[in-house]
C-alpha cells in the first residue's frame, strides 16, 4: 500500500480541496470516481510521454499508472485561482526511484463547476 502525504494547506479553498482529493482517488486506484471530477472530453498531456484526450483514454491511462510500484507518493503544494490550479510533490518507487512532478489544471469555469477540462504533467526522474 502507498503512504500519502498531504503537506499542503488544502482547508483554504475548496478547489485546493477538490485537487487534493482527485489525486487521492488516482493514487488509491479509484479510477472511477476519480472521473467525476474531469469533463467528458477531459485533454491530458504528460510531457514527453503521452497526450490524450476523453474519459476513456483518461481511464485507460490511469489504469496503467505506476501506482502498484509506488512506495510513496506526497504532495507539497497546491494553488488555484480562477479556472486554473497546479500541483507539485513527488513519488518513490519501489525500487527506492524518486519523481518529482508538477501538474497544471484548468477548469471547466470559474464558478461551482469545479470539473477538469485539461491537464498538463511534468514528471522528472530525480538522482539523488
Amino acid at each position: 500500500m502507498t503512504q500519502i502525504t498531504v503537506n499542503a494547506d488544502c482547508s483554504n479553498s475548496s478547489k485546493n480541496e477538490f485537487l487534493r482529493d482527485f489525486n487521492l482517488l488516482i493514487v488509491n486506484q479509484e479510477i472511477e470516481k476519480a472521473l467525476d471530477y474531469v469533463t467528458d472530453d477531459i485533454k491530458w498531456n504528460m510531457i514527453g510521454n503521452f497526450d490524450i484526450t476523453g474519459k476513456d483514454a483518461f481511464r485507460k491511462e490511469c489504469e496503467q499508472g505506476l501506482n502498484d510500484e509506488m512506495q510513496e507518493f506526497v504532495i507539497e503544494n497546491i494553488l488555484t485561482h480562477g479556472k486554473l490550479g497546479a500541483g507539485n510533490g513527488y513519488m518513490i518507487m519501489s525500487d527506492g526511484t524518486k519523481y518529482e512532478y508538477c501538474d497544471i489544471y484548468e477548469f471547466e469555469s470559474i464558478g461551482e463547476n469545479k470539473k477538469i477540462r485539461s491537464m498538463k504533467s511534468y514528471v522528472i526522474k530525480v538522482e539523488e
